[in-house]
């Protein structure tokens, strides 16, 4: 392979990892603004993955479908282009589920604060996403699953759900005395 044709693909792997990096870093944000409403997304992930996956499905494929109906009429292309910003925004924190349940295994052997855990099971699931064909395959699912579990959280009612938690959401701090 010529040496032009590889350093052609470096830009593009930069813009993929600081792609990554600002998922990872708006999962512990949103994590950090909204503990309660971060916490029961993962309940809904972790309990009901079939209604997630579906609703995931059907709300991806109606958002894209308006979006790209509202882009193709001139009047209203920049609705249709919020439309798409706030899907690719509510798959970003969808993928969080999966940042949360990677984090939950490695901090099950070493105790961290949860800033950490997400960060580092953001990075490993993020990682886990690049492998080829496997990973595309696992980060669909996770896409959808995600995405309505997220959607579910914000259209359903709170007391739909018990409030029993594995482990209850800790404040974010940025100190590492606390674990």
């Amino acid at each position: 392979m010529e040496p032009a044709r590889v350093l052609a693909i470096v830009p593009f792997l930069i813009m993929t990892l600081w792609g990554k990096a600002g998922s990872v870093a708006l999962v512990i944000w949103a994590d950090a603004l909204w503990p309660s409403r971060a916490e029961r997304v993962h309940s809904l992930y972790a309990r009901h993955p079939r209604r997630c996956v579906l609703t995931g499905l059907v709300n991806a494929t109606l958002m894209v479908f308006i979006g790209i109906a509202l882009i193709s009429t001139k009047v209203l292309g920049l609705l249709g282009l919020l439309v798409l910003g706030l899907l690719i925004v509510l798959i970003v924190l969808g993928y969080g589920c999966a940042y949360e349940s990677f984090g939950r295994h490695i901090a099950a052997a070493t105790p961290m604060p949860r800033w950490k855990m997400l960060l580092c099971g953001g990075l490993l699931a993020e990682l886990a996403f690049l492998a080829p064909v496997i990973g595309q395959l696992f980060s669909l699912g996770v896409l959808f699953r995600g995405l309505g579990a997220v959607i579910l959280a914000l259209l359903g009612r709170t007391a739909s759900l018990p409030h029993h938690h594995a482990t209850p959401a800790s404040p974010l701090t940025l100190d590492d005395d606390q674990a």
